[in-house]
């Protein structure tokens, strides 16, 4: 994902289409192979469920952790530029990451299944709301700073999914603090809770605040090469 943050797309595209074809997985070739390969993989979440039997990564097969790994890159660096496509691979990630169990992965992935549910507002809130709790859960047993927070940032995407502004602001705070602060070099993560933490901003009318985090974030960023954080603040 950090050519796609930085800007090489084309770059990017050809990795990803290399690993997932050694992997032998499917990376649709058009427009409407997409649309269709999302529907039937969310399908597949929804038959599935998300129960999970927990296994300790010593006891999961190499190839099927970098099978899952390849997926998670997959579905955040496609995010960036194909939102359709990012959203068929974290689906077809979040099967695979409960289906291997390990701890770390398989709360990614309720994180991420977490958000999907969030942002599409008040149908999907008693969903959003199993799955946080499944993830609180788990994170809780097994506490990792950065299943922290993005549990932290999908609580903020559901109050926002739900229009309680006010609610997601502090949420969004502390998520991009703890990803700065705690979770150096995860810049997708932490982009996007700044980015969401502006939305709130904007909604609310703290303009000051908002020119204050654009200001701060183009001398950062601009430093980092981020290109993905540039241009969503």
């Amino acid at each position: 994902t950090t050519l796609f943050r930085s800007g090489h797309f084309e770059e990017g595209i050809a990795v990803l289409k290399t690993v997932l074809a050694e992997l032998g997985e499917v990376n649709p070739a058009s427009h409407r192979h997409t649309r269709w390969f999302a529907i039937y993989n969310r399908l597949r979440v929804q038959w599935r469920g998300l129960k999970f039997t927990l296994r300790a990564e010593k006891d999961v097969p190499a190839q099927e952790l970098l099978r899952v790994d390849a997926y998670w890159a997959a579905a955040k660096g496609y995010g960036l530029i194909d939102p359709m496509r990012g959203n068929a691979f974290q689906f077809v990630h979040c099967r695979l990451a409960l289906d291997c169990g390990e701890p770390y992965r398989v709360g990614r992935a309720l994180a991420l299944e977490a958000g999907f549910h969030a942002l599409q507002g008040l149908p999907h809130r008693e969903q959003t709301l199993d799955v946080l709790g499944q993830l609180r859960v788990l994170i809780d047993a097994n506490p990792n700073n950065h299943l922290e927070g993005l549990h932290t940032l999908m609580t903020g995407c559901e109050a926002l999914g739900q229009l309680r502004i006010h609610e997601g602001r502090p949420h969004f705070e502390k998520a991009e603090a703890m990803f700065r602060e705690k979770c150096p070099g995860l810049t997708w993560e932490s982009s996007t809770a700044l980015q969401y933490l502006v939305h709130t901003e904007l909604f609310m009318g703290e303009f000051s605040e908002v020119r204050t985090r654009a200001r701060e974030t183009e001398s950062s960023a601009g430093a980092l090469g981020d290109a993905y954080a540039l241009t969503n603040i």
